[in-house]
């Protein structure tokens, strides 16, 4: 499994979980969704690690209803909404692939990240623990499919129902992915530019078409 795709879905799954919960996590859950489907766009600033993998990679997120630009480690990654562009600082190349909307596993279909699955989850509230110096709820979710590369996720959102930490059992790696959120900014400035790989800004690039 691609690393920056296992990032990716991380981030991106921040404001949609919608599950089957008991009452305490459900309340939690929805709560956050409404949040963040009231923003206009936002930003989510974040570090990542995976033991055995990488440890600490600074990563930066814009979202702006189905658009989104990630930019972490070697990488930057754009969704314009049809297409997706990532880009390899390392290779110098650029990769131009059109997910399929019939895909229904989530890391090969990252348009499915923005939709409310209700039926993909359960959760369950686990109770109250300090994380990053703040008092958080922490809630376990299970994917109810074996395709979707993890097995488990644990979610930790502070007082005011916002995401704090994230940790996802990666079936393919056998560790875990923590993704732990530094600062979340809402309605940030977005054009339709901020989501659309321009070549020009990149002279050399190589660029390789799988449309």
């Amino acid at each position: 499994m691609n690393m920056k795709k296992i990032i990716l879905t991380g981030l991106l799954l921040l404001p949609v979980f919608a599950v089957r919960a008991d009452e305490r996590s459900q309340e939690i859950l929805r709560k956050m969704g409404a949040t963040f489907n009231g923003y206009n766009s936002y930003s989510i600033e974040f570090t990542a690690t995976m033991q055995g993998e990488f440890q600490d990679l600074d990563g930066f997120l814009i979202v702006s209803g189905d658009k989104y630009y990630l930019d972490v480690y070697d990488s930057e990654i754009f969704f314009d909404g049809r297409n997706g562009y990532t880009y390899s600082e390392s290779n110098d190349e650029v990769i131009i692939e059109t997910p399929d909307p019939n895909d229904t596993r989530l890391f090969a279909n990252p348009t499915r990240i923005f939709s409310l699955y209700e039926r993909d989850f359960n959760s369950n509230f686990k109770g109250t623990v300090t994380v990053n110096g703040k008092s958080t709820s922490q809630i376990e979710l299970t994917p109810k499919s074996n395709d979707m590369g993890y097995s488990k996720v644990t979610l930790y959102a502070d007082a005011q129902g916002m995401p704090v930490r994230l940790i996802y059992r990666i079936n393919e790696y056998g560790n875990d992915l923590v993704i732990n959120v530094s600062k979340i900014t809402a309605n940030v400035p977005v054009t339709r530019d901020t989501f659309l790989f321009d070549p020009t800004k990149y002279p050399g690039v190589e660029i390789i078409d799988f449309r």
